[in-house]
């Protein structure tokens, strides 16, 4: 598969306290992108383990053009606090239209150290030739898949980080640690077999910088 894009984006200083940010971005994907590893039940319950009388390898165009439009808002509360907001638009050429909105606050805990709270709001809506049964070849131009993420679903993300800079002995290189939780939840509106997932996610950060 051959990948490639551009991307666009401007900054502008508000005033002393806030700044915008706006983006676009392109990605064209053009070559094989199915799964090797997933197949899909035609006829029956939905399901290759149920009662369906076909069970195909997945199919899917080998063309995608993926557009996206992004704004970030950014501003003081004073000198050691800041308020932001992320809002995405995301389409592309399969059908996929989805919308990203993410506020955050940052407390500066200290001269080299962060606090950030985060939560995050992502909808979805499904590929043009997404089913969640397919009961005969017909009606998706020969395409079948059974990846949820080309499905109609929506999430919730909430989640903290913390992370801190310590100068090093020499004075030229920087040691940053950081650590990272999150909760999350995502429903699927159309996909046969699972209907939420919730999940619980922690990363730890070590950097150096030189």
């Amino acid at each position: 598969m051959l990948s490639y894009g551009a991307r666009l984006g401007l900054a502008q200083v508000l005033d002393r306290r806030t700044v915008i940010e706006l983006a676009v971005e392109s990605t064209v994907l053009d070559g094989y992108q199915a799964s090797p590893y997933r197949w899909v039940a035609v006829g029956g319950d939905g399901t290759c383990a149920g009662a369906a009388p076909f069970c195909v390898p997945e199919h899917v165009p080998d063309l995608r053009l993926r557009t996206s439009g992004a704004a970030r808002l950014r501003h003081a509360l004073g000198e050691h606090a800041s308020v932001g907001l992320d809002y995405r638009y995301y389409l592309d050429s399969w059908g996929v239209r989805s919308h990203t909105i993410e506020p955050a606050l940052t407390w500066l805990t200290g001269e080299t150290s962060s606090l950030t709270f985060h939560y995050r709001f992502y909808s979805q809506g499904e590929a043009g030739f997404y089913r969640p049964r397919y009961f005969d070849f017909d009606g998706s131009d020969g395409y079948l898949t059974r990846d949820r993420k080309l499905s109609a679903f929506y999430g919730q993300e909430l989640g903290a980080a913390f992370d801190r800079t310590f100068e090093l002995d020499d004075g030229e290189r920087l040691l940053e640690l950081g650590l990272r939780a999150s909760a999350s939840r995502l429903v699927y509106l159309a996909y046969v077999g699972l209907d939420a997932v919730t999940a619980v996610e922690v990363t730890s950060l070590v950097g150096l910088t030189f």
